[in-house]
């Protein structure tokens, strides 16, 4: 699978270069390549540690750490050095900058989540950031404590390491399988990908409307541009057709959050904004099985939950049975995701198109009458959306579900979950989808009030596509109008002015809406009797598990 940055803005790619991706021979060598760091990765396992950052720490305290041999290195804009021979005087750190020193050092890869090492040398260094310091003779220093802004430790930890072994575990299958996987990414059917100028290039975001396959699925939807800054006074984005389908966009507006800091602001599906301000994770977290795999959903990080692993007994629902610590008096609360769709979700609805074989089209006319109501409830019955379940008086209830978020670039989304009826104590939540659909980042719940945020609803100013033609027009209301895209390489660049800011802190967040048509031809004829067992509730997740044991079989042999 392609591997994005945990804040989503790190992948950077253009039409060309996609259909690059997509050539047989490059495809071979990807698979070799991907193939040899899986194996290498799940034969040597991975070790983690987690940063505990201190504030208001004493010079006794930087001493302490140096009589137990730490590593303790000093950070001053972009620079980094050893500090050796370290003193204390009127609350003011003496030592030598060591220069060229053997001891490689670890810039923190996420301050707040769970970080990869292979060396444990690594848990022996202490980073103390500094805004500034005084020099003296032979690589001397002085830096006064209260010109130390933090500093930071290296701790273990323990329950992603211990993850991270248990995952090695899987072995050859799902050794197997990350290599069937790069090939399925010559297959994939998506939606429209969104892009966002830094001024430099434009940097990959997400997709929008995902799973809105047929005219009656076409919804409105939420994508958020954590990060996003204008650029002369505008934000600019790029909305691109890099897959083979007919892409039908009928709105795009920016909605502008501004709001305190230290809050994050989620719009749910119904277009409702949330305000975060205390999210917890679980207090446990489990997947259907009664695994615990808490390390891996408990922060934004580097660690993920995608499955319980690959064998001829895997199960056919997949999820997360969560527990939340419930606050006295609290009568709702938001519960935050980041997760994304997988590859193979997308690799099953195209093998499950392909068994109308040359109906396929004419199935596709039939689907643009189907009732709106009875295509989601159908996806719903096939666990394809992920699906929300609440426990009262020990049975599951469902509550809601989210919608698909696309296989590219995890999503933060939330939903407003109301928990009046289910008694004190603790809140049990069930996430539930068909196994392989979803992989999950991060789970948290808030139970804090939505606080005052302002809204401004920023319209199109301009819209030009890759012929320079204006399709503004085309994008600026819901009315029925779309802006297509029916080819790849089809992309038009979008500008908006940007309000003028405020002292706290701002979110912008994409509002679209659209559906997209999935171009296929495939041959032969449809096996209408095999077609029909669909109409069963979980037909979807038996075809996908039953493709998954055919793989494996096959490759065993």
């Amino acid at each position: 699978m392609i591997n994005l940055s945990p804040s989503g803005q790190g992948f950077d790619f253009n039409a060309g270069s996609w259909k690059r991706i997509f050539d047989p021979m490059i495809i071979k060598k990807v698979v070799l390549v991907f193939t040899l760091a899986a194996f290498l990765n799940l034969s040597i396992g991975c070790s983690y540690y987690k940063v505990n950052t201190r504030q208001g720490a004493t010079a006794e305290q930087v001493i302490d750490f140096q009589k137990n041999n730490k590593y303790i290195i000093l950070h001053h804009e972009q620079q980094a050095w050893q500090l050796t021979g370290i003193s204390a005087d009127n609350n003011r750190l003496g030592g030598v900058l060591a220069r060229n020193y053997g001891h490689k050092y670890y810039l923190t890869t996420d301050p707040d989540g769970i970080n990869r090492y292979k060396n444990k040398e690594v848990l022996d260094e202490i980073h103390i950031y500094a805004t500034k310091f005084t020099t003296g003779a032979k690589d001397s220093v002085y830096v006064d404590m209260g010109d130390i802004t933090r500093i930071e430790l290296y701790d273990p930890a323990v329950e992603a390491t211990t993850a991270s072994y248990v995952l090695t575990g899987l072995g050859v299958a799902a050794l197997a399988f990350v290599t069937f996987m790069i090939i399925v990414l010559a297959t994939k059917e998506s939606c429209p990908f969104i892009y966002a100028y830094d001024g430099e290039k434009y940097r990959f975001f997400g997709e929008i409307y995902s799973g809105s396959t047929h005219p009656p699925l076409e919804r409105h939807d939420y994508l958020a541009l954590p990060g996003i800054k204008p650029v002369q006074g505008e934000y600019r984005l790029k909305i691109s057709n890099e897959i083979h389908e007919i892409q039908n966009t009928n709105l795009a507006e920016l909605e502008v959050y501004d709001h305190p800091q230290g809050v994050v602001v989620l719009v749910d599906k119904y277009g409702k904004p949330q305000t975060i301000a205390d999210a917890q994770a679980p207090a446990s977290a489990s997947n259907l099985l009664g695994r615990d795999v808490r390390g891996r959903i408990s922060a934004r990080d580097t660690l993920s939950y995608l499955g319980d692993g690959l064998g001829k007994d895997q199960a056919q629902e997949d999820g997360l049975i969560l527990r939340f610590d419930r606050p006295e008096g609290a009568a709702s609360a938001k519960l935050v995701i980041r997760a994304k769709n997988t590859f193979w979700l997308d690799y099953i609805f195209g093998r499950f198109h392909d068994l109308f074989g040359i109906a396929y089209g004419r199935w596709q006319e039939k689907q643009k009458q189907a009732s709106a109501d009875g295509l989601r409830r159908w996806m719903l019955e096939q666990k394809i959306p992920l699906i929300v379940s609440v426990q009262r008086n020990g049975q599951w209830e469902m509550r809601d579900h989210y919608n698909l978020t696309g296989p590219m670039a995890y999503r933060d989304d939330v939903l407003c979950l109301d928990l009046e009826g289910l008694g004190e104590g603790p809140i049990y939540v069930k996430l539930e989808a068909g196994s392989l659909f979803w992989e999950f980042d991060y789970v948290g719940m808030d139970f804090s009030r939505d606080l005052p945020i302002q809204r401004t609803v920023v319209p199109l100013k301009t819209a030009v596509n890759e012929k320079g033609e204006d399709v503004k027009d085309l994008l600026s209301s819901d009315d029925g109008r779309y802006y297509i895209q029916p080819e790849i390489g089809n992309q038009a660049i979008l500008a908006f002015t940007a309000p003028r800011g405020s002292s706290g802190a701002r979110t912008v967040v994409l509002h679209s809406k659209g559906h997209y048509q999935i171009l296929r031809n495939p041959s032969g004829r449809p096996d209408r009797e095999y077609l029909e067992s669909f109409r069963e509730k979980g037909q979807f997740v038996k075809f996908s598990n039953q493709l998954i044991r055919t793989y494996l079989e096959r490759d065993a042999r």
